[in-house]
Formats: C-alpha cells, structure tokens, sequence
C-alpha cells in the first residue's frame, strides 16, 4: 500500500544482488515502460540499455493524456479526482471479466486496429491474454487502481534524467497506447533510438517482431 514508481528499483536492486547480477538491460511491454524507465534513473551506473515496446508515457500531462482512448483518459481522471469512483468503475469492469471475459475482449478487439485485430484472432494469443485477465484480478481490483493511479500521477522522477541508451519499439496503429506517445518519450530520452513500425499496433509488434527486438536489446546474445 502506498507504493511508488520510484520505490520499484530497489526490489529489481534486490533480486539482482541474490541473482549475483552487476549489470543488466531491463524491457519494458505496454505498461512496464515507466518501470523500467525508473530503473534506468535509479541504476545508471548498472543499466546497460533499456527497451521499450508499446510503453507507455507520463499521462499527468494534459496533452498526452487527451491522445490515450476514451477509457484510459476516463480511469485517469477517476484515479486522480475520485477514488470511490474508481474503485466502482474497476470493480464493475474485474465483474465483467470474471462472468463475461470473451464478450468484453471481442467488444475490446473491435476498437484496435487490423493488425491487432488479427493478432488477438489467434486462439492461443486470446487465451494468454484472458487468462492473464483473469490472473491481474483474482483478488479483486483494488490492485488495478493503484496502478493506473501510479500511471495517472506524477512518476517522480523528469525523463530528460534517463541517461542509459533506449531502444523503442511501437506500431504506427497502435491504438492502446497511441504514436503521439512513443513521440513525446522519444523526444524527452536523452539517448533514444525510435523504432516506429506504421503497420504494427500494441499486440501485433511484439507478437512479430519480438526476436528482433531481443536481439537489439542483448546484441552480445550469443547463439
């Protein structure tokens, strides 16, 4: 309770001393982006890169935040100025998932572009993402509004400090996690090489291009 983005790298700091780990690269999907993102502050001096695929950005500010879909810009708000709210609109939503999961994915698939539309026509690829559902919201949805007010808030931490190197990765019809927002990170990073991809959207990119992403990421990997 109380968490923080900025208090996540010191529970990655105390996995990497277990792991006997002093150098790393961290990637970040979607909404692992300002995760990994803290820990490119926190650990500069560790940190060898950082990848970023679909991630999202700093929705506080105004102007990004009016470019995320109707829903995101509506838990935003609620997190932010009503959390009785929020707590009601995440509830009846972990409701839906729980008695009608395939229902509300199908309406979900319906406002992605085509390419994700096909992505999650694959039976294998819908099933993880439902059972993901339903594993985030097991124990209810308190556990999502903290995070979506982790998002929705203030990181604590300015994106011009992220001195390690950033490969990111986005699809031009991504419509999760809209362009404008790979753009706003990609202009903030200090050391930041875009990789927008126009046909791809938020599931399809990492569905078809996640070898080559890996390989920009580890380019030491050995085969």
């Amino acid at each position: 309770p109380g968490r923080r983005l900025i208090d996540w790298p010191a529970d990655v700091a105390a996995l990497l001393r277990d792991l006997a780990i002093e150098r790393y690269r961290v990637l970040g999907v979607s909404g692992g982006a300002p995760y990994a993102l803290a820990c490119a502050v926190a650990h500069a001096q560790s940190l060898d890169g950082v990848t970023l695929v679909g991630g999202l950005g700093p929705i506080d500010e105004p102007p990004l935040a009016q470019c995320m879909p109707w829903h995101a810009r509506l838990a935003r708000n609620l997190v932010r100025h009503s959390p009785v709210l929020a707590r009601s609109f995440f509830g009846a939503l972990v409701t839906g998932l729980r008695w009608a999961a395939p229902v509300l994915l199908a309406f979900f698939a319906r406002q992605l572009s085509a390419a994700d539309q096909t992505a999650l026509g694959d039976a294998t690829v819908r099933h993880a993402l439902l059972e993901s559902f339903g594993e985030a919201t097991r124990q209810g949805a308190q556990a999502w509004v903290e995070e979506f007010s982790i998002y929705a808030n203030p990181w604590g931490f300015d994106l011009s400090r992220v001195d390690v190197p950033v490969q990111l990765w986005h699809g031009g019809q991504d419509r999760v996690v809209p362009p404008a927002v790979a753009h706003r990170l990609a202009a903030a990073l200090p050391c930041c090489h875009p990789h927008i991809l126009p046909g791809e959207g938020h599931y399809s990119l990492p569905l078809r291009h996640a070898r080559e992403i890996l390989r920009a990421l580890a380019p030491t990997e050995k085969p």
